[in-house]
């Protein structure tokens, strides 16, 4: 109301979103966040030259803190965005939808998002190495 000098109501600056709205935002960031991701790749892709993502992975490589921030920059917006979406899948069918339960999976879904997109970038995580052990000459 601009003759009484009050702000409009709900504003940001007075209302506090509940956890499951800041959830609920995080998720449409991450997917816009992958769908541009990938439109981007592809177009750098075939417009990039041959060796520029290897050069520039390298280049990464040799700074661990940033190389660390970086695989965890793109691998937690993949787990955040999945694990979000199985709970989706779930309220689907009705389940979880009580409010002990609505703020219960969000922080598990914090929780495991963190914990896995670090194990990712970390590469010490919860998965196997892909590397196979060299085989002995005969």
């Amino acid at each position: 109301n601009a003759t009484g000098k009050r702000p409009l109501s709900p504003h940001l600056t007075i209302y506090s979103l509940p956890l499951p709205s800041w959830m609920s935002v995080v998720h449409r960031a991450t997917g816009g966040t992958l769908a541009m991701g990938f439109r981007l790749f592809g177009i750098a892709a075939l417009v990039a030259p041959t060796g520029f993502f290897d050069c520039s992975l390298n280049y990464l490589a040799g700074i661990p803190v940033i190389f660390l921030l970086f695989k965890w920059a793109v691998s937690f917006p993949y787990v955040y965005h999945f694990f979000n979406g199985l709970r989706h899948l779930i309220w689907d069918t009705g389940r979880g939808l009580s409010l002990k339960a609505v703020h219960r999976s969000c922080y598990f879904i914090v929780g495991m998002a963190l914990f896995i997109s670090f194990s990712i970038a970390s590469g010490a995580g919860i998965f196997p190495s892909a590397e196979k052990p060299a085989l002995a000459a005969k």
